[in-house]
């Protein structure tokens, strides 16, 4: 689960845009 880890850094702390960032399997940096 580092993937969701670094996305949420990235993001800062939206789950909602880190679901639908891994749904569609499109990193979004």
């Amino acid at each position: 689960m580092m993937e969701i880890y670094s996305i949420d850094f990235n993001y800062g702390c939206d789950p909602f845009r880190i679901r639908l960032d891994i749904t569609r399997n499109t990193p979004n940096a």
